[in-house]
């Protein structure tokens, strides 16, 4: 079955293609573009990290779907999506952040780019959410995830909500996109085809879901 990296790096792959960028031309004389100094890479950052959040997701909601046993690993995975997606709005809107422990709290995240980026004042103006986010965010630091019970026993209403801020996300980043989605246009997520009925299940959001891997 597909992993992590399999999905990720499909994921990155399609973005590459789309984007027409090459980061390893195949003929032998030529060298490995430098993104220091290559113009098209440049801004390479936001959409690594915007991949490897969906990617996350995908696997965190493929995992939630199974059964109580897979809630923790689900739930890193979950974490890990969010902070990578807000990260990436964060790089595509010019707006750093900080390093250290700061640098994972969703709250000052959030806040720190409040002003630019509309998504995350919404976010931040939603209680369930808000609440949900730190639950997570603390279960993580912790190591633990007693404070996500109240979600976990509720299982259907924790993936509502998570599905609806990581949606809130990929579209405001792809809306920001040279190429981005417009409105009322399904957002395509890249899920292999032996994940794609455990990450569908109970899906509320508009996405497309698409196999990643060729045949």
């Amino acid at each position: 079955m597909p992993g992590f990296f399999g999905v990720l790096i499909a994921s990155i792959n399609n973005y590459l293609y789309r984007e027409n960028i090459h980061l390893i031309n195949l003929r032998p004389k030529r060298k490995m573009l430098d993104i220091k100094k290559d113009e098209d890479l440049a801004n390479l950052q936001p959409y690594l990290l915007f991949e490897s959040g969906k990617a996350c997701y995908i696997m965190a909601r493929t995992s939630l779907a199974f059964a109580i046993e897979f809630a923790v690993p689900g739930l890193l995975l979950m974490q890990q999506a969010i902070e990578n997606l807000i990260k990436a709005l964060l790089s595509q809107n010019g707006t750093s952040w900080e390093n250290g422990r700061r640098g994972h709290d969703f709250m000052i995240l959030l806040n720190t780019g409040a002003e630019k980026i509309s998504v995350f004042s919404m976010i931040l103006d939603r209680k369930d959410m808000c609440r949900l986010l730190k639950q997570l965010m603390e279960g993580y630091n912790a190591q633990r995830y007693g404070e996500s019970r109240h979600y976990l026993d509720r299982k259907d209403t924790m993936m509502d909500l998570f599905d609806e801020i990581v949606y809130l996300f990929v579209e405001g980043f792809m809306r920001g996109s040279p190429r981005g989605v417009k409105a009322g246009e399904p957002i395509i997520l890249i899920v292999p085809k032996e994940l794609q009925s455990r990450f569908s299940r109970k899906l509320k959001q508009r996405f497309e879901v698409v196999d990643a891997l060729l045949d």
